[in-house]
């Protein structure tokens, strides 16, 4: 599937609860700011709130599928507040667009910022795999992956893994996913799309059969397993 129409469903990072309280807080701050009579602090705590408004408004423009008005929005709350996650959020909405390198620029100031975030890291593995450097994007993966478990970030590593033809460490990361599953046919028949797209049909057939074995219900299992036959015998 296509990386980047994933992304923004599962790496936009503010929940609604929590906007909601930061929110509260930043309103909280520029009424303090204002009951001190420091005009500095009014200026600062107001242009930190005006941020959050214009990053909001950008998530929903985003979900919305609007990039240009998203795009526009993130670098106006940018304007207002360096914030390291807003250049995530702006990568994602560059990545969406296919602006790829625009997208690898945001992403690396956020890194620089604030090298712990999995996030970002996990977004410069999906730029680097839309265009087509599956080393590089095993390199961020693994970065992500080593600050915060992700099941969408590891099965990415393992596709990378597998384009570059280190199947052995494909099938580690593979193992890892089917040992945390909570529905191992379902994480099987994952296992057996990335082995087709990645031409390795054999190892298909196997975790699709595997699959069945565990539940001959499993969803598409019968289906790939058809389609993967098709395509070894041309």
């Amino acid at each position: 599937g296509d990386w980047s129409s994933d992304v923004c469903s599962s790496d936009l990072d503010d929940s609604a609860s929590p906007a909601l309280a930061e929110l509260q807080k930043r309103v909280a701050d520029v009424q303090a700011a204002r009951d001190s009579g420091d005009s500095q602090a009014v200026t600062q705590a107001s242009r930190a709130l005006i941020a959050l408004g214009l990053r909001q408004v950008a998530h929903l423009r985003l979900v919305e599928d609007a990039l240009p008005a998203a795009n526009d929005l993130y670098k106006r709350s940018l304007d207002f507040e360096d914030n390291p996650s807003t250049r995530v959020d702006l990568a994602i909405t560059d990545l969406r667009a296919k602006q790829l390198d625009d997208s690898l620029t945001e992403v690396r100031k956020a890194i620089l910022a604030d090298s712990a975030d999995a996030r970002a890291w996990r977004v410069q593995g999906g730029v680097y795999m839309m265009k087509g450097q599956y080393g590089p994007a095993a390199d961020s993966l693994q970065r992500s992956l080593a600050i915060r478990d992700d099941l969408e970030a590891a099965y990415s590593l393992g596709i990378c893994f597998l384009a570059v033809h280190e199947k052995d460490k494909a099938a580690a990361v593979f193992q890892k996913m089917d040992q945390e599953a909570a529905d191992r046919g379902a994480m099987h028949v994952l296992m057996a799309r990335a082995y087709r797209v990645g031409g390795y049909l054999d190892d298909a057939v196997h975790e699709l059969k595997f699959a069945l074995r565990l539940n001959p219900k499993t969803s598409h299992a019968h289906y790939l397993l058809g389609l993967v036959y098709l395509l070894q015998e041309e």
